[in-house]
Parts: structure tokens; sequence; C-alpha cells
């Protein structure tokens, strides 16, 4: 009986993977000090409250709370086996002043079994509390509970390892779909199981959890529906500025059905008011296997899009793109106007191993010759556009990325995992008019390291080289990043296009400390502020050759 949207899909994977026995523990995108971790002296009081005599023998029972308010730790009371000084039994709260984006409570209850000195999991229990626009008491909210089982232990007996075998993981939404009638008699009889197993009964039609679930599907996903299995958005990309157009506004609409559609499409039509110019874009994608997950799609955009913001991009074919923020400092004059049609596919070789490949035939052109020259010598004839027909292939590898939905888009958990990204781009000049040959290589190492109760430091390194002349808009620019957001791996203090390379190295570093900090000054603790920490260096060359091969106005200089 899952519930649909994006939001169910996160809280109900909250409690993956929870193993007390680790120093730290990973919650909602956070680091959480373990009560029995090495160094838990470091962050918690502890208590001895009581002994006990049960029928494993003594044991103690131990209160544990934060020795700073706010820092990313529990509250809570285990009970310690006194001969082997193993837990049999956990109850743990987070601390109502942890700073956790609309949580407002995450409790982890654990109960062991000790049998013939082996110690096994006898019951999980797990609940939270999620809230859409403020942690208050009155606020409406989520709950969310989760209660796992384990019994029929044998010990005495051999067991032939095809038992062991794993089940197969789910690749299709109606895999394990069963009716009410299966699950009354699947789930176990236990008067508190039944109990909630008829309030969701109840309800699941009740109008007011609809609306409720309504509001926090379109504030997190950004689109409304307008009609059957359509739906208009994304919202937050609808208004846009640039020095070129001016205003823009963007309308977009999607096919929706469910989160698990094999097959989608995308289209918007956006205007700028200044030139009076028309834009627009088309995608399609389709889910043509599941074993592997094998996915197909076609797109068409004749758009303007501001290069130099990012170097490593995804290679989807998603409409929801709209780089000329409102809110940035300087005007945004160096556009580009692209004609762009793209074929892809991509094969999961593993759910976190991906390769995907796409085929490309741009029009490439200024979006204003007279603020904005891009020429480039080509048989030494200038030319002011220039068509690039292609190939790029890119190798992703994201290890312990948790993955949600089974459709055509899945949805990627904020849960922070390492990447290897390794991309390759090549086009052969006089294929369907292209004008140009060349070949690119990028790389992208990303790896999130956490630090305990001192925050997690996010830390990137890139590196790219163009193998051959390329017009301007296929160099590998500085990233910058022009609007008031903190944009990741970007420099905010560099304008865009103020530093051009055709090799690059750059690293990019962030510390979120998660409150270690602010959580520390009498103050500002109370206003919930969070420190962040930032280290970014570029390195880069550019080819002399490029100063006889490109005709504008920018000072072509690396970052050295």
């Amino acid at each position: 009986m899952a519930q649909d949207g994006f939001v169910f899909q996160r809280v109900q994977n909250v409690f993956q993977d929870i193993d007390v026995y680790q120093n730290d523990i990973p919650l909602v995108d956070r680091t959480f000090v373990s009560p029995i971790s090495g160094y838990g002296y470091s962050t918690y009081h502890y208590v001895l409250n009581d002994s006990l005599q049960t029928d494993y023998g003594k044991e103690y029972v131990i209160y544990f709370f934060p020795i700073q308010d706010g820092d990313l730790a529990f509250e809570g009371k285990f009970r310690v086996s006194a001969k082997d000084y193993a837990l049999t039994h956990i109850d743990m709260r987070t601390h109502p002043k942890v700073n956790l984006n609309l949580g407002r409570n995450l409790y982890i209850e654990k109960a062991f079994l000790i049998k013939d000195s082996i110690f096994l999991p006898l019951k999980n229990e797990y609940e939270a509390d999620f809230t859409l626009l403020t942690k208050g008491d009155k606020e409406k909210g989520l709950y969310v509970r989760q209660i796992d089982h384990f019994d029929g232990y044998q010990l005495d007996k051999e067991i032939p390892i095809s038992d062991f075998k794993k089940p197969d993981p789910q690749f299709r939404a109606d895999q394990y779909e069963r009716t009410p009638s299966y699950w009354k008699v699947q789930v176990p009889k236990l008067a508190e199981n039944q109990l909630f197993f008829d309030q969701i009964q109840q309800v699941k039609d009740n109008r007011t959890i609809k609306r409720l679930v309504g509001n926090i599907t379109k504030i997190s996903t950004g689109y409304i529906p307008v009609a059957k299995h359509l739906q208009l958005g994304s919202l937050w990309t609808t208004f846009g500025n640039n020095g070129i157009q001016g205003t823009k506004v963007k309308l977009g609409l999607r096919s929706f059905k469910t989160r698990d559609d094999r097959f989608r499409i995308q289209t918007y039509l956006s205007h700028g008011f200044r030139v009076k110019s028309w834009n627009y874009g088309f995608a399609v994608n389709f889910l043509a296997g599941f074993k592997p997950r094998w996915v197909i799609g076609s797109s068409k955009t004749n758009d303007i899009q501001q290069m130099g913001g990012k170097l490593m991009e995804e290679n989807e074919l998603i409409l929801d793109q709209f780089a000329n923020a409102i809110l940035k400092r300087g005007e945004i004059h160096y556009l580009t106007a692209f004609h762009n049609h793209k074929l892809m596919t991509e094969v999961a070789i593993h759910k976190n191993l991906r390769l995907n490949l796409l085929a490309y035939h741009k029009s490439v052109a200024s979006a204003h010759s007279g603020v904005f020259p891009m020429g480039y010598v080509i048989d030494r004839k200038i030319q002011s556009k220039f068509k690039d027909v292609g190939v790029e292939a890119t190798l992703r590898v994201t290890p312990t990325r948790r993955v949600y939905g089974s459709g055509v888009q899945q949805r990627f958990g904020r849960f922070r995992f390492p990447t290897t990204a390794i991309k390759f781009k090549m086009e052969t000049s006089g294929i369907l008019d292209g004008d140009l040959g060349y070949k690119q290589l990028q790389f992208l190492q990303n790896y999130p390291i956490g630090l305990s109760k001192f925050g997690i430091l996010d830390a990137t390194i890139e590196a790219g080289k163009s193998f051959d002349l390329v017009p301007l808009p296929l160099l590998f620019p500085v990233p910058s990043n022009q609007t008031f957001a903190l944009e990741k791996n970007t420099f905010a203090l560099l304008n865009y296009y103020d530093y051009i390379t055709d090799q690059y190295l750059n690293a990019h570093f962030e510390h979120h400390f998660n409150g270690f900090v602010m959580n520390r000054l009498p103050l500002l603790k109370k206003l919930n502020l969070r420190f962040l920490a930032t280290f970014r260096i570029a390195y880069g060359t550019l080819s002399p050759a490029y100063k006889d091969h490109l005709i504008t106005d920018l000072k072509l200089k690396g970052p050295d």
C-alpha cells in the first residue's frame, strides 16, 4: 500500500542500514555520533541508572544525552550485558534542538536476542516526523513508523546455502504489488501491527491527508496537475532574466501518470520580452528494458544558454534547467544560441554503474553578435556560427547511492556517496554537415568524507583536455557563478568567461560543519544558522594558437 510521491520515497528510506555499533550513524544527509562510539565520551554524558537480572544474566541500564545541545547526537538509554558487554536493547531519539531540515523527531529502538552466546537482531522500530513549513508543534506533518521483527532462528541444524539467496531487487513498479487481502494474511498478527494496518486503510482516502500530501509533492517537485496525466511546471524555472532577452518567462508541461511511468514527454515554450524572442524545447524518454535497465530518449531545443557555469554535466534529456536567474550580480551578456537535436541511450550495467551514449547535432551561434562576438576561423574563413555534430560517452560510477523509483526518470537520494565519472566526446568533420573535428576527455571524482560530529568534507577533483582546436563554446571556462546562491563546484567571485582553458585541473573542497561551530556561539545558536567553509583552486592553460583562431572581445587567458 505504498503512497505515491517523491516525499514518500525519501522518508521510507530514512532508516536504512542503521548499525549502532558503527561510530557514526547516517540519517537524513547528516552524520550522528553513535552513543556507543569509540569517541562517544567527547559527545555524550553517561549515567549508570540501574542493574537488572534478566534471562540473559545481569544487565546494566545506562542513560546518555549530548554534552552540547544541538550537536548531531541522540538522547536515550541502552542495556548492556555484564558478561559480554554487548547491547541487548537501545532506544534513542534526536535532541529537540538538533537542526534538521523540517524533521521534528527521529526515534530508533533496537532489541537483540542472546542465543547460545550469539547476539542476533530481535526487533527494529523506527519513527520519524516531518513537516512542510516549520518545525512547530502545531504544524501538520508526515509521520512515518517502521517495525521489523526477527524470529524463527534455527542454530541447531544445517541450512542449505541456497536458502540464503537474496531475493531479486525490485526493478518494476508492479513487481511486488499485492491485494489488501494478501497483506491481511501475511502481516504478523501482532496487535500493534494489525492496528497500524487498519489505521492506514482508514486514512488512505482521507481528504485532508490527500491535500497535505498533494501540497508537499507540489512544493518538492515544482509540478502542478492541470489535466489527467498532465502537469504544469517546473514552477521553479518559470522566471528568468538575462542581458539579451531581458525578463524571460517559461511555460512547461510534462506527462505524468505515476512516478513510475515508463514513458515521459516534456515540453516548454519561453518568451523574452526585451527582444520579443521565442524559444522552445521538447523531450521524450522511454524505459525500454528493466534487466538491465535501458533508457532511450530524444530531444529538440531552440534556446539561449549561459555557458561557463558547469563543466562536467549529466547527459540526461531533462528540460528543467533554466540558467538565467532573476537574482544575480552584474549583467549576463555572454549568451550562446543553440538549435540542438539529441539522441540518447543509457544502460545501467549495475544500479550504480551507468553508461550513457549521446549523439547530437547542434547549430551554435552568439545570441547577440554585437555584444558577444564568437567567430572561429575554419579553413581560413571566419565563421560566426558553426555546426557541431558528434557523440559523447559517459561512464558514471556511484557506489552506495540510493535510487528511488522504477520508472524512466528515477530519483537519487541526497545521502552522500562517492562519484567517479569519465566522459569522452568526439566529432568528425563532414559527417551530417559537421564543421569541426575534435576529441575531448573529462574526468570527475567526488568523495564526501564523514568526520563524525565535525561535519562532512565534500571533496571534488575535476580535469579535462581538448586535443584539438575548437570554437569558444566548446572550450572549458573556469566554472563561475553570478547568482547569489551557492552553486557547487563553481567560483562565486568570478564572472562567466573570466578565464578560458583548453586543459584544466580544478579542485573544490566544501566543509559542512552541521552545527558544530554555530551551536557553540551563545546568541547565534538560537538562529539555527549553519556554517560552511570552502576552498577552491583552478589551474589551466590555453594554447597560444587560439589567438589566431578565435575572433572575440574576451581576454583569452587561463587561470595558471
